[in-house]
């Protein structure tokens, strides 16, 4: 598996990133093992031999596909979240955010959810490496929230980050497998105020 993309021209970059989009298309309708590399091709819209001249494969193209789609989640919002004036206004970004970003495009929450999960490979390699940076960067905001007091300070600030990450990748799940028409973002209030009282200090979550 590649380390990562080499730096490339405007066009090049913009092929690639053409190619990514393929590629969470064709991901999303067949799923990660029955999508050929012919099948990337033909949704992006670019020659079969094109496909390896920005990646190595399958396997590659998946791995880049999350890390991009969590490098843009965080460039997006690391700013907009930290503005929180306290430690539970913070989550409630964060909860915001997470809900909105994975909401906006159903093809890419369901590579997330469906195709990461028959994975094994892949799961135990975005666990320990692409989504180490997401539960790094939660842990450091309830790390900050207990020195202030703001949260509980009976969990670990990893441990906190693997629960509140387990509640929304739950709730994003549910709305990708579900029949129901729904916007996932329409769950941000009742997801901030489960994480509120499941992390707040005290008896109030407000």
């Amino acid at each position: 598996m590649s380390s990562g993309p080499k730096p490339l021209s405007p066009r090049a970059d913009a092929r690639r990133r053409q190619i990514l989009e393929g590629a969470i298309r064709a991901f999303a309708a067949r799923g990660f093992y029955r999508t050929r590399v012919s099948d990337i091709a033909k949704s992006a819209g670019v020659a079969d031999g094109t496909i390896y001249l920005y990646f190595e494969g399958k396997d590659d193209l998946l791995a880049q596909v999350l890390r991009q789609a969590l490098d843009s989640f965080w460039e997006r919002g690391e700013e907009y979240v930290r503005a929180g004036a306290t430690a539970p206004e913070r989550l409630d970004r964060l909860v915001e955010l997470h809900l909105r970003y994975m909401g906006e495009d159903r093809n890419l929450a369901t590579v997330f959810q469906v195709d990461l999960r028959h994975s094994p490979h892949f799961l135990g390699e975005v666990s320990r490496r692409i989504f180490r940076d997401y539960l790094e960067r939660v842990a450091g905001l309830v790390a900050e929230g207990q020195s202030q007091r703001q949260l509980r300070g009976d969990l670990t600030p990893r441990q906190a980050a693997h629960m509140i990450f387990g509640v929304l990748d739950q709730l994003v799940t549910s709305w990708v497998l579900s029949q129901r028409n729904y916007r996932l973002e329409s769950l941000t209030p009742v997801a901030q105020d489960f994480v509120r009282r499941a992390m707040v200090s005290g008896s109030s979550a407000t």
